[in-house]
């Protein structure tokens, strides 16, 4: 975490498919890289989920930023 910001670096596996739960208010919060997230090769947002912007990342290494992560811990999972 930087100050209030929430940093989260991740590396999916080849030919696999996981979904990373990032603390955020709102999908337009996040980053990935020095783009928005949302429209960022391989990711897809599909959805908020308790406090979380979710998206569905395909393989290759990321990292996501939220401007407003908070204190909650990042999830991931395929």
């Amino acid at each position: 975490m930087e100050g209030s910001a929430f940093t989260l670096e991740v590396s999916i596996p080849a030919n696999t498919v996981a979904r990373v739960h990032v603390p955020a208010n709102s999908e337009g919060e996040v980053t990935e890289g020095a783009s928005p997230a949302a429209g960022a090769p391989g990711v897809a947002f599909t959805g908020m989920q308790d406090g979380c912007a979710v998206f569905e990342v395909q393989s290759g290494d990321y990292r996501f930023r939220s401007a407003s992560g908070g204190p909650r811990q990042a999830v991931t999972g395929g």
